[in-house]
């Protein structure tokens, strides 16, 4: 409960502003196009983006086309965001969410909320970011439901944060001694969106052939993701 102030209350009577009020705010976002080279002729190409580490950032998504987080790399106080996109020319958005110190403000004036050091705990200048929904499961190797496709609607613009990645790497041997070649496949889950729907579904978007020994397959079944709407954001 606050110690004292501004109590603003949502329509069930649940506390959204006081002086514990504590959220990511928008530090910066902007548009990616996929191209370059085309990965291992899949028709799949890479968006990037790199910027500021900062402090606890999270990057929200909404693409085109099929898309998700393939990794992401840290190079001193900078940090790149690496999207895997089915297609060239996919539009990616992204939203980069942080410590609300680092938050892209603008006019001169609005309602600030203070706690009990003066502190600054909102301020209604500052985008904060908005969860409306969640997907996480442990995942399983086969008969996992985002393999088949989960989809989900929800009101305003919905964005994706992707957690835990699923993946499923599987290795075959092609051909007959001595002309023996090894296929690898990659599969996780891309996300589509259309207007207010958001799908998660398996796909193939890397394959790699080469020679030598056959590898163990390698898998991490588990999966989080966080939807957010950027509606006005």
């Amino acid at each position: 409960m606050a110690d004292f102030g501004l109590q603003v209350l949502n329509s069930s009577g649940n506390v959204q502003i006081d002086s514990t009020f504590k959220n990511l705010a928008l530090r910066e976002k902007g548009t990616l196009t996929s191209g370059g080279s085309e990965q291992g002729n899949t028709g799949w190409y890479f968006a990037s983006v790199t910027t500021a580490v900062g402090t606890s950032p999270i990057i929200a998504f909404r693409s085109s086309a099929k898309c998700y987080l393939r990794y992401s790399a840290i190079s001193g106080s900078q940090i790149t965001y690496f999207f895997h996109c089915q297609g060239s020319g996919v539009a990616v958005q992204y939203w980069i969410f942080d410590d609300p110190s680092l938050a892209t403000m603008s006019g001169n004036y609005g309602l600030q909320v203070f706690n009990n050091v003066g502190s600054v705990v909102f301020d209604s200048r500052t985008k904060y970011m908005r969860v409306i929904d969640t997907l996480s499961s442990p995942g399983s190797i086969t008969g996992d439901p985002i393999d088949s496709g989960i989809s989900r609607s929800y009101s305003g613009t919905p964005a994706v944060v992707q957690g835990q990645l699923r993946y499923i790497i599987s290795n075959n041997a092609v051909g007959t001694p001595p002309n023996v070649s090894v296929i690898s496949v990659l599969t996780v889950p891309a996300v589509s969106f259309s207007g207010g729907a958001v799908t998660w579904k398996a796909d193939n978007p890397a394959t790699t052939q080469f020679t030598g020994n056959v590898p163990e397959g390698q898998n991490h079944t588990p999966y989080d993701y966080m939807v957010l709407d950027v509606s006005g954001i």
